[in-house]
């Protein structure tokens, strides 16, 4: 019996089932290769959930907030057809612009380290929007 390590994170079990899956092979008929997931692979894939964790928030942010894409992309002085990739979950979205699109539909973005151990509390930090922080 075979066994297949499984990732480090267990979203990305619960997304790709085992690290390795069966694909056609172009131009061959009926073959089929068994791909492995190396390092590239897994790191791709857990940006790709976090992208999409965060583009989940944001548009669910904006859809709360009744604001239309263009609105939003007028705030933050941006291309509609941006805000739009940003919500379906561009991978190349800079920390920064997570930040300014929350601050875009009244939203402020909360940091917070929650421990295992139940004794002790949670670490709290708040990102002030750019008119509100003090340098």
């Amino acid at each position: 019996m075979k066994t297949t390590k499984k990732y480090k994170d267990p979203r990305l079990n619960a997304v790709m089932g085992k690290p390795e899956e069966i694909v056609r092979v172009p131009g061959r008929k009926a073959k089929k290769r068994l791909v492995k997931f190396g390092r590239k692979e897994q790191e791709a894939l857990e940006a790709r959930l976090a992208a999409q964790t965060l583009a989940g928030l944001l548009h669910k942010a904006r859809s709360d907030s009744k604001l239309s894409v263009r609105k939003v992309a007028e705030q933050m002085d941006k291309h509609p057809s941006r805000v739009a990739a940003i919500e379906k979950g561009s991978t190349d979205m800079a920390f920064r612009t997570f930040v300014e699109y929350a601050h875009s539909v009244g939203y402020d973005v909360e940091v917070r380290l929650v421990p295992t151990d139940k004794d002790r509390e949670p670490l709290t930090a708040t990102l002030p929007s750019e008119s509100t922080a003090v340098f």
